[in-house]
């Protein structure tokens, strides 16, 4: 490259290094030589700053598409999820969610789906790349159903997660299972998480409750999803939760107020009133 138009490139103490190195190419090559260097068991300075590298790069150029970057993004950087330090695994997440499309890491599917799976069981440590991973589990809902990385193994720990009244990515979770039973209830119903997420529902926040009452309603008004909906199951635990003596209790009052409000919603739809007549009344004989 020449030394001329290589000093004309913005240059951030994160890829210096690798301009000294693109003398001899392209910057973008030489990025992409220094990410294909590291692997799972790279010392952890040395994978993080040629990570850094790569991120300040592709920050400073937002929609730029280079094969080289692409192909160092696709087929290097997604062994650095198996990295040893979390910080490492967490700038690896950031930086898959800047590939043109999921479709680049179908070749390894499962394995970034495990990867993500364990990231998600972590604890509180490891807030960063929990974060970032759930991140780049939303990235992909942007695109087709087909490339979602959400796998019935990955949506059953998403469950886990939002199921934890403690745990810090408790609300983001419930949220992008919210989503997909407006998207894509089949998906949800098939692990079963409709009727827990409608049990997480009433343990709030309020926020959470909400929309999770509108995601119901919405799924009961569909001809084609109100079959994912078990009459007498789905919601026994709301209608249980306006049967139980409160007391002093105030958590079990707080359930109640919200199981209270989620009946309202879903009464003022045909689908509701549908759901409460069916399988013999049994729910409105509950209350």
């Amino acid at each position: 490259m020449d030394e001329q138009l290589v000093s004309a490139i913005p240059i951030t103490a994160h890829y210096s290094a690798a301009v000294e190195d693109a003398l001899n190419g392209t910057l973008e090559d030489a990025l992409a030589a220094r990410v294909a260097q590291c692997t799972e068991s790279s010392e952890a300075e040395r994978a993080d700053e040629c990570l850094a590298e790569l991120q300040a790069y592709v920050d400073q150029r937002s929609g730029f598409r280079d094969a080289a970057i692409q192909h160092a993004l696709s087929q290097h950087v997604p062994r650095l999820l198996a990295h040893f330090k979390w910080y490492v695994r967490a700038r690896a997440y950031r930086l898959l969610r800047r590939l043109a499309s999921p479709q680049a890491l179908e070749y390894c599917r499962q394995y970034v789906e495990l990867c993500v799976m364990h990231t998600l069981v972590l604890d509180d440590s490891a807030h960063g790349e929990r974060e970032q991973g759930l991140k780049f589990v939303r990235w992909t809902m942007r695109f087709g159903a087909r490339l979602w990385l959400l796998s019935p193994q990955v949506v059953k720990t998403m469950l886990a997660v939002a199921e934890q009244a403690d745990d810090r990515m408790r609300c983001v979770c419930l949220e992008t299972l919210c989503e997909l039973l407006v998207r894509d209830p089949e998906r949800l119903w098939y692990v079963n998480g409709v009727r827990t997420l409608t049990q997480a529902a009433l343990d709030g926040p309020w926020a959470i409750s909400i929309a999770i009452a509108s995601a119901l309603a919405h799924v009961f008004d569909g001809a084609a999803t109100r079959r994912f909906i078990h009459p007498g199951i789905t919601l026994g635990g709301v209608a249980s939760a306006l049967t139980e003596p409160a007391g002093a209790d105030q958590a079990l009052t707080e359930r109640a107020k919200v199981a209270a409000f989620m009946l309202t919603q879903l009464l003022k739809s045909w689908g509701g009133i549908q759901y409460f007549l069916a399988d013999g009344r049994h729910v409105i004989a509950a209350l």
